[in-house]
């Protein structure tokens, strides 16, 4: 038959009846390159099957003889099909997350578990007194009250760890032109661009602990 036993890949093809005629110029150049480099070719393409579309990633590499001379190509492909998909769907995900936090009344991070900030929203920017580039190469420690990080870095091990934590808690920071903040936090676990983080609601209650105090 036309097609290998589990179906996937086409026997006894050549690479026109598998690609389209747009692609083969492309996978030609690649062959090229790799004769005239002697040197293996990475490549990401789409393939039709009986199952539908397909997305593999392919090495291209020299074969040669016992004279050290180029005679033919290997190739070596792996299906990402499901990898593909996957980065979609986090992509997409992440997406309708900055769209829904970049318009919330409050501050809203994701760190890392060493405290790392990994996200920040605009509101965030505007409590701390901090870009969103400076946030994000900076951790929680450099914001927070010296009497407070102990209780942060441990909130914040706890939440990325799975353990239950009391929230939502109040905390104390520093803001760029050396003020202090009174901040109400929320944290929850969440999973970051493949990595478990601490995903934190901040809200400025400053007014309100001054209304109190008085």
């Amino acid at each position: 038959g036309d097609w290998s036993s589990d179906g996937a890949l086409p026997i006894c093809k050549t690479n026109a009846d598998i690609f389209g005629e747009e692609e083969i110029a492309r996978y030609r150049a690649h062959d090229q390159k790799v004769l005239e480099t002697g040197e293996a070719v990475d490549e990401e393409f789409e393939i039709s099957t009986v199952d539908g579309k397909r997305v593999l990633i392919a090495t291209k590499f020299p074969i040669r003889n016992d004279r050290g001379e180029i005679e033919g190509l290997g190739f070596l492909g792996t299906d990402i099909t499901a990898r593909k998909e996957a980065e979609l769907a986090l992509a997409e995900s992440e997406e309708n997350f900055r769209a829904l936090a970049e318009n919330a009344n409050d501050g809203i991070a994701i760190s890392k578990a060493q405290g790392d900030f990994a996200y920040v929203n605009r509101q965030l920017t505007e409590i701390l007194g901090y870009s969103a580039q400076e946030l994000l190469q900076m951790n929680v420690r450099d914001i927070a009250h010296p009497d407070e990080y102990l209780k942060l870095a441990e909130r914040a091990r706890s939440v990325v760890a799975g353990e239950e934590v009391p929230k939502p808690c109040e905390t104390l920071v520093i803001r760029k032109d050396g003020a202090h903040v009174n901040l109400e936090v929320a944290s929850a676990r969440t999973i970051w661009r493949g990595s478990p983080a601490d995903l934190v609601n901040i809200r400025d209650v400053s007014e309100r602990k001054r209304i109190e105090r008085a």
